[in-house]
């Protein structure tokens, strides 16, 4: 059931308590716009979540979301710069275009994703955690970016990249 972003407190679904500031955030951001633009991230505002964040760009050229910067934790996560790769870069094809698709969801509705369950499954180091997708728009209005943030436990084991990545939620909440 999709609930549209007005419907909701800003922290009632989100268990973990840096999503809950990041969103409370970027709603601040909107002032009045439904997508708050890219340029007025400032990120002394958001220390908490600085390693743990995440932020892309629509590169028209190939029509995919490239990151144009990634924290430390979800770097080690994939154990790489992500800096100007794309999730084709990083995962097998059928799920890079399922984290593709919810991306271009994102900006194109426009709505925020929000994500609990086993994360980083396709990774050899997954473990239960909490994510936010988030747009962002360009200076001249275009939800071209996106803010993401995931916040997770790692049980200290590698597994082998591709378990499974079932038994998550995904719920998208509409911007009105």
């Amino acid at each position: 059931k999709f609930r549209s972003i007005s419907d909701l407190s800003p922290i009632d679904h989100i268990k973990n308590e840096g999503l809950r500031k990041l969103l409370v955030y970027w709603l601040d951001l909107r002032n009045g716009a439904s997508v708050p633009k890219r340029s007025q991230l400032d990120p002394i505002a958001i220390p908490w979540a600085l390693a743990e964040i995440w932020l892309m760009q629509l590169d028209h050229d190939v029509g995919r979301f490239r990151f144009r910067l990634a924290g430390e934790s979800v770097q080690t996560i994939f154990g790489q710069n992500l800096s100007g790769k794309t999730h084709q870069d990083l995962l097998d094809e059928e799920v890079a275009g399922i984290v593709e698709g919810k991306l271009t969801r994102v900006c194109s509705e426009p709505a925020i994703c929000h994500e609990v369950g086993p994360i980083y499954t396709n990774t050899n180091r997954p473990g239960d955690g909490e994510r936010l997708i988030m747009p962002l728009a360009t200076d001249d209005g275009r939800n071209e970016f996106i803010l993401g943030c995931t916040f997770y436990d790692w049980f200290g084991y590698v597994e082998p990249a591709g378990g499974p990545s079932v038994g998550y939620t995904t719920t998208f909440y509409p911007i009105s």
